[in-house]
């Protein structure tokens, strides 16, 4: 997300890893070069793997560059990815079956449509300040929002999207 389009000015990414539908970390990148995915991408995806013994990054069209699959390879990080605009899906996971592999790469979906809740639902994508202290306050306070949103569907055995 660029915080403005002038020149001088500063830009803001983040990421959100989602677990079980509730948001569970959220990182912010502020360099001009973790504004490309391919950038961004292998670094969260290699802090993620030294923390759990078994981790499978699922992830689409993020990662464009060939060398950065063959790092994950040679660094034994699995990955279920889609190639390009291709709708080839690409992984080095072997211990799963194909529809298996397919079953978990349409879990990443679940991060699609809380996308679509926080910038529809929450009015996340009409920012109140430019600053980036001011978009950082906003973005933590809708991950309240959407955790304690999450919650209250779960307590409460409600089905269905977050917004539905």
């Amino acid at each position: 997300m660029g915080m403005d389009d002038n020149p001088g000015k500063k830009s803001l990414k983040f990421t959100v890893e989602i677990t079980q539908g509730i948001p569970v970390n959220l990182i912010l990148f502020k360099e001009q070069k973790y504004l490309s995915e391919d950038n961004t991408m292998p670094e969260i995806i290699k802090q993620k793997t030294i923390k759990k013994s078994l981790n499978i990054a699922i992830f689409d069209r993020g990662i464009q560059r060939k060398q950065s699959f063959v790092d994950f390879r040679n660094q034994n990080i699995y990955f279920i990815s889609r190639v390009s605009t291709q709708k080839t899906v690409i992984t080095n996971v072997k211990f799963l079956t194909a529809c298996e592999v397919a079953d978990l790469y349409k879990s990443r979906w679940e991060i699609e449509t809380f996308f679509k809740f926080i910038k529809q639902e929450l009015n996340f994508k009409h920012l109140l300040s430019r600053t980036e202290n001011g978009i950082k306050v906003v973005m933590y306070l809708t991950m309240i929002a959407a955790i304690l949103l999450t919650l209250y569907k779960k307590v409460n055995n409600i089905i269905g999207s977050i917004s539905g």
